[in-house]
């Protein structure tokens, strides 16, 4: 592991996921696949596993019944992975 002096310090800037953007390629390409998926995905069924546990009406199917198609659990992952990207697209 390599020694720095006691002085020296790293600076680290947070910065928005509006704030990159890709070049075209193969990382642009997955960005946008995502984008789409995430778009088609129903409000109601993203919604399903906390209207439950509310006890509200549920109208949407549950992600996450198809085998190898969702994780058991996927909404709240979902939902904030939708909500990266629109942050990122500013949609």
């Amino acid at each position: 592991m390599p020694s720095f002096p006691a002085d020296a310090r790293v600076m680290l800037e947070s910065f928005a996921y509006g704030d990159v953007s890709l070049k075209p390629g193969l990382f642009k390409e997955r960005f946008d696949l995502n984008r789409r998926y995430l778009a088609a995905l129903d409000n109601d069924s993203l919604l399903y596993p906390f209207r439950f546990e509310a006890v509200l009406p549920y109208p949407g199917a549950r992600l996450g019944i198809a085998p190898g198609f969702h994780s058991p659990t996927p909404n709240a992952l979902i939902g904030r992975a939708r909500a990266r990207v629109n942050e990122a697209t500013y949609d």
